[in-house]
């Protein structure tokens, strides 16, 4: 897709988070305050994007039953 690889970045701030953590350097609840934003918008899309799948599938349904009517009725 093009995009970038972050595995090294995220390994190293996580790296040091945690040593900021076992120094008691930082406190873990600041930490969640700061992830929380970013946290709730990927729920957000989460939701966002299974409520498309869900209307999709319901349309798809309601397609499929309509042409299963048209199918079976007498012409």
């Amino acid at each position: 897709m093009g995009l970038p690889e972050l595995h090294d970045v995220h390994e190293a701030l996580m790296e040091k988070v945690s040593d900021h953590v076992k120094k008691g350097t930082v406190d873990p609840e600041k930490i969640m305050e700061m992830l929380g934003p970013s946290m709730k918008a990927g729920q957000q899309i989460m939701e966002s994007a299974l409520q498309g799948m869900g209307s999709a599938m319901d349309a798809a349904s309601r397609m499929d039953q309509d042409s299963k009517k048209k199918k079976s009725a007498p012409e």
